[in-house]
């Protein structure tokens, strides 16, 4: 904290001399502007008084908003002690004397030092997904745009020495190969070393390892800022708002982890014609239906294709729509409803056993029991899958009431609402305390739907809108995130703590509607940096970041010798570590007033993806960069 210097403030006096004559009286223009010592800004509003010791001579006017004053004392003297004397709320008072010397004119410029007293700043900041685009009618045909920054071939590695090891032998080993030690790192046990010029970066690792005085070496290698792909499917463009809302743009640019997870979609089946779905899925089952019936495998309802369309249609091939997974599952389909979109308790049981035992590590279920009534013999499937690993997903229901269907309100089931395309709750979806995340679900509304696959005699492309297209986003992330190495357990967490939670309705949202890119990098509310800035833009000089926000979204920031008046709060994640605000971060600002006290931010403070910042264009074009402390 800084101790305020009273009367050690800058005072600027210009004098303008016109003649001394002790013996007529004067008038004296005392004129100048107040600052604020800490942020530089004008202070309006501010008292200023003159006042002629031991006579009744004085004078009080109030800086304007430019923080300028004029004062005129008449009847002085050569001699006379002038007393000036400047105050505000929220700084300490000035005081200055100084003796008349038959001047005219005088300049007082004033620095005020704010109080020293110490005021908070408190709220809730949520990480957003990408606001969807207006739908659209016009061309959807585009050439595939995808942005890849390559980053350079490493020169360094990384090597970890086994305990024990003395500095001096690990210098004599890689002098004996033509380099040295360039840095090191003993308190995290590690060190870098320039690769030998000539040599192949994995023959001088195999080298290192060889001589067994390392418990590791690596590559050196460069993080790279996150591309964003917008990919040339036909319907992608214009129609696709699901996938903005998910902000799935900045996913298919990330690279693929491990093998591809099983999603088991149980559903009306799955046309595994569809070219979309190729090499996506795996082979069928079905429940409802004998081998020689003519739906037997079959996807007459389309329900089922478009739920795994949304899971796994293939990216960036020119045609239909682009999926979640970008290769990151393969679609079990299991059919356990029948051509209406009905099924039984029997079949769907069947169906989770079945799935669960043949490597489902996802369970994406798209129906339910209206009103929420329990059946014993789905449940006890459930706990089955459960118990071996399996997530299982289901729709919350499409008839609007506080109420979540079965099997979605049960404690061993991930439930999910629907948001459209504004992201409010979708005026069918139903909610409650026992909804997990929020999703795309769409409207009842042309254009607003969720477009996606729809079985090939049908036309191979069709639109629905209901908690049932929801569900499968959520399957869909946590077969990317498992595809990451993520268990069950650690992908939830991540979800819900990465999730657009601005509206702060669990009822509504669960833990929020899903962000896959925060999820995927992980990229968590407590990784978020604020500082405070003047309303120019700039951050308050002296001041700093303030601190991150907590793991919960929350955060109390103390605010120490601030003037009291109108700034932005900014919040700023890093993501790819550079210090800078570029493409791919999360940025945002939101007005605050620093009053006496506790301050409380009105709303929740929202952090975008840059460089859209609450607008629906991911363009770098006009936006302006971000002046950081």
């Amino acid at each position: 904290m800084k101790k305020p210097v009273i009367g050690a403030l800058m005072v600027l006096i210009l004098l303008f001399i016109a003649g001394c004559d002790g013996g007529t009286a004067k008038t004296l223009r005392i004129s100048g502007i107040v600052t604020d010592s800490m942020t530089t800004l004008p202070i309006g509003g501010a008292s200023v008084r003159a006042a002629v010791k031991g006579t009744t001579i004085s004078q009080e006017k109030s800086t304007n908003s430019a923080g300028a004053y004029s004062i005129d004392l008449t009847g002085l003297k050569t001699g006379n002690v002038i007393q000036m004397l400047v105050y505000k709320s929220g700084y300490f008072t000035y005081g200055y004397d100084f003796t008349y010397t038959g001047v005219t004119s005088i300049t007082i410029n004033v620095l005020l030092q704010p109080s020293s007293t110490v005021d908070t700043i408190n709220g809730y900041a949520s990480l957003m997904n990408v606001i969807p685009p207006s739908a659209s009618t016009g061309s959807i045909l585009r050439t595939a745009t995808v942005r890849h920054i390559t980053p350079p071939e490493p020169t360094e590695v990384i090597i970890a020495p086994r305990s024990g090891i003395k500095p001096e032998g690990i210098e004599r080993s890689l002098a004996l190969k033509g380099t040295r030690i360039k840095s090191a790192n003993f308190e995290r046990g590690y060190m870098v070393a320039d690769i030998p010029k000539g040599m192949d970066i994995d023959d001088f690792i195999s080298q290192l390892q060889a001589e067994g005085w390392a418990s590791y070496v690596e590559p050196n290698s460069y993080a790279v800022i996150t591309a964003a792909v917008y990919p040339n499917d036909a319907y992608f463009t214009g129609y696709q708002w699901n996938m903005y809302a998910t902000s799935m743009p900045y996913v298919w640019g990330m690279p693929q982890f491990g093998s591809a997870v099983t999603v088991a979609v149980l559903d009306t089946g799955v046309d595994v014609t569809h070219p979309d779905l190729a090499g996506r899925t795996l082979p069928p089952m079905d429940f409802v239906y004998p081998p020689d019936s003519p739906s037997y495998m079959k996807d007459v309802d389309g329900h089922g294709t478009h739920v795994a369309g949304v899971i796994g249609a293939i990216v960036n091939n020119g045609a239909y729509v682009a999926g979640m997974s970008n290769r990151s599952a393969l679609i079990l389909p299991v059919k356990v409803m029948n051509d209406s979109g009905g099924g039984d308790a029997v079949d769907i049981a069947e169906g989770i056993y079945a799935a669960a035992d043949s490597g489902a590590k996802v369970i994406s279920m798209s129906l339910g029991w209206s009103g929420g009534d329990y059946v014993a013999t789905v449940a006890n499937a459930i706990n089955y899958a459960y118990n071996k690993g399996v997530t299982i997903v289901a729709a919350a229901g499409n008839d609007a009431p506080f109420v979540v269907d079965f099997p979605a309100n049960q404690p061993n089931v991930v439930a999910v609402s629907s948001v459209d395309d504004a992201f409010a709750l979708s005026d069918f979806s139903n909610y409650g305390p026992e909804v997990d995340f929020a999703a795309p679900g769409g409207r009842r509304s042309p254009g607003l739907m969720v477009y996606s696959l729809y079985p090939m005699d049908s036309g191979g492309m069709g639109a629905m809108a209901g908690t049932s297209m929801a569900t499968p986003h959520v399957s869909a992330l946590l077969a990317m995130m498992m595809q990451m190495g993520h268990s069950r357990e650690s992908a939830l967490y991540t979800m819900g703590y990465t999730a657009q939670f601005d509206e702060r309705n669990p009822f509504d949202y669960g833990n929020g509607i899903i962000n896959a890119y925060a999820a995927l990098k992980d990229l968590t509310m407590d990784s978020a940096k604020f500082w405070l800035a003047t309303l120019d833009g700039n951050p308050v000089p002296g001041l700093g970041y303030l601190g991150y926000a907590n793991l919960d979204r929350s955060f109390t920031f103390n605010v120490d010798a601030v003037s009291h008046g109108d700034y932005f709060l900014r919040g700023w994640v890093d993501v790819n570590s550079d210090g800078l605000v570029n493409d791919g971060d999360f940025y945002g600002s939101q007005s605050v007033t620093i009053g006496s006290g506790a301050n409380w931010l009105s709303g929740t403070m929202r952090l975008y993806i840059y460089p859209q910042s609450g607008t629906s264009k991911i363009s770098a074009k006009g936006m302006q960069a971000v002046t950081l402390p």
